[in-house]
């Protein structure tokens, strides 16, 4: 039985894409056996083919398409119903399909034997990554754990993720930079991480960032031929070698390595005047390693370890969670008390410290909106509010990661005012 669907999907959709590659092994054009004997079954499933083509004539996508093949049925089903033909096509076929699997898998054996050499088996924080770069090179996920199975997959905690070169993790900061000033965001904000600029938390799955990565990319295809098309192209192609194709962890020790070299001179001439660090002087260096792009938790962790690489002792107080204002980057610190103003504007420069919630919309269909209208009730919290919609899962993934209703920041780029209408 056809699945008509799959055969859309395998067959017409790469002839459309690819040009002639199945039209080059009948058996895939006719969804054959390659091994098949039954000459009364063949000819069925010819018939079966053809009747589905002429179906596709109605379909704008695939109508010269299809006008074609049937065209040339007589001529191209003769390479399959004839014997002596189908021997031959069978012959070569099953070559050129086994050469393929070899050069299918060259790629996923070779990052495998690199990751044995080095580690002594695989870590299980690779896995994923590397059934991704496989699902890419066409192995499908049966191959692959036959392919993995005889390998000894490693507990995550004994690796310790390399941090990508200084110049590659000094390009995409410049890069960042670059688009912070040209994107159209609204209020503006400065991207720190390629994790920001995709829209996506630091502990995302693979899945999770090809989507959002593939978002990006569909929107920039969009764009015209300018300096934005062009740093957001590369910064796409930092995503897929730093977060995609990197070892899990590795883009985050960069970001650790680099918040180190900026609070190390600080440490050590804070050590000049002190034999310790004080709780003052660490929470300043908080404040710049989260500015910098690292959640709370990895700052204080990075700057306990350059501290004791100083030799310097550590005075902490009390634990507290940060917002990075959007317009200046300062590192807010957070009281849990909106109401008293503290934590509605940034410390450095006064803008407001926005917070998005995210309300899911459930509608069937089509419906048209005349008006709305927002009622706050407390003047003291709530001084403005905007209305953007996101078609994507942006939104509430930031939402789903974060404790509190909404999230912490404006909207993301996925998210757009209603067509015409600028409400505020």
């Amino acid at each position: 039985m056809l699945d008509s669907n799959r055969y859309r999907r395998e067959v017409l959709k790469a002839l459309l894409d690819d040009g002639r590659a199945p039209l080059d092994d009948p058996f895939v054009l006719f969804a054959i056996d390659a091994e098949a004997t039954d000459a009364a079954a063949i000819r069925l499933q010819v018939d079966v083919v053809v009747a589905l083509w002429r179906k596709e004539q109605a379909s704008p996508r695939y109508k010269n398409l299809v006008t074609s093949l049937l065209k040339d049925r007589e001529a191209l089903s003769l390479e399959v119903i004839d014997p002596k033909k189908r021997a031959m096509h069978r012959d070569r076929v099953l070559s050129e399909r086994s050469a393929s699997a070899e050069a299918r898998f060259a790629q996923l054996d070779e990052m495998l034997a690199t990751l044995d050499r080095r580690w002594g088996g695989i870590p299980r924080s690779r896995v994923e990554r590397l059934r991704s770069a496989a699902t890419r090179a066409g192995v499908s996920d049966d191959e692959f754990r036959v392919r993995v199975q005889g390998h000894n997959i490693l507990d995550d905690s004994n690796v310790a993720a390399d941090a990508p070169a200084p110049t590659i993790r000094l390009q995409a900061r410049n890069l960042l930079s670059e688009y912070s000033s040209l994107c159209e965001d609204t209020p503006r904000r400065t991207y720190r991480t390629l994790f920001e600029f995709v829209g996506v938390e630091p502990d995302g799955s693979v899945s999770s960032i090809e989507s959002a990565r593939e978002r990006v990319s569909a929107k920039n295809r969009q764009r015209r031929h300018d300096r934005l098309r062009t740093v957001v192209d590369e910064l796409l192609a930092l995503v897929s070698d730093l977060l995609l194709s990197a070892p899990a962890g590795s883009y985050v020790a960069g970001l650790s390595e680099d918040a180190a070299d900026e609070i190390r001179p600080v440490i050590e001439t804070a050590l000049l005047l002190e034999d310790r660090l004080t709780a003052v002087e660490f929470e300043r260096l908080l404040r710049i390693s989260v500015a910098g792009g690292l959640d709370p938790d990895a700052a204080r962790r990075t700057i306990i370890q350059v501290a004791r690489q100083l030799g310097a002792a550590v005075e902490m107080g009390t634990a507290v969670d940060y917002v990075v204002c959007a317009s200046c980057r300062n590192a807010n610190a957070t009281t849990g008390n909106a109401t008293s103003g503290d934590d509605r504007l940034c410390g450095r420069c006064g803008a407001d410290l926005f917070r998005t919630f995210v309300i899911p919309m459930p509608v069937e269909r089509p419906r048209y909106v005349r008006a709305l209208e927002f009622r706050p009730d407390n003047a003291r919290v709530v001084h403005h509010a905007n209305l953007g919609v996101d078609r994507t899962r942006s939104s509430r993934q930031l939402d789903a990661h974060d404790p509190e209703p909404g999230y912490v920041g404006g909207m993301v780029q996925d998210a757009r005012y209603p067509e015409g209408q600028m409400l505020g």
